[in-house]
């Protein structure tokens, strides 16, 4: 150990480098008023794909998957829908609770919907879990935003 002399200059992180351009084009994507639109609407198409999944596992055109599967995709999917219409209408009035909203909707999305989702049709489980995953980070980088500066100012 002796023999090697000390090094004081770093590896170049390309991991850590990628990390803080993401986060950087998030803090950027936050700041504009239509991306709280786009995220809403990504949500919804996510919602729409899911429910048309539910529907077809209740008709029976999806072998294997257990009628109950196609219920309970339909009953995550209206329980999502009825917390992002919640977090809209919180949303007009303060900009915070409004996305706590829309982040439990995601997170229904994530933790129910997506499993039977996926125990269903993967692939429109694995188009919606991509889409429900960037949503949550777009909404976690305007959550940590918005609570700093609620933080700063008070």
């Amino acid at each position: 150990m002796d023999a090697v002399p000390d090094d004081d200059a770093d590896v170049p992180d390309p991991v850590r480098t990628g990390v803080r351009g993401v986060v950087r084009w998030l803090d950027g994507l936050v700041d504009r008023a239509w991306a709280a639109w786009l995220v809403i609407g990504l949500l919804l198409l996510v919602g729409a794909a899911e429910a048309t999944v539910g529907m077809r596992v209740l008709a029976g055109q999806v072998t294997g998957v257990p009628a109950w599967t196609g219920a309970a995709i339909l009953g995550a999917v209206g329980v999502s829908v009825v917390l992002l219409v919640v977090g809209v209408v919180v949303g007009r009035r303060n900009h915070l609770q409004g996305a706590v909203w829309v982040r439990r909707a995601v997170l229904v999305s994530l933790l129910f919907t997506q499993l039977l989702v996926f125990r269903a049709v993967r692939w429109t489980a694995a188009f919606g879990l991509v889409l429900d995953v960037l949503a949550f980070v777009a909404l976690e980088v305007l959550l940590r935003e918005e609570r700093g500066v609620r933080v700063r100012t008070t």
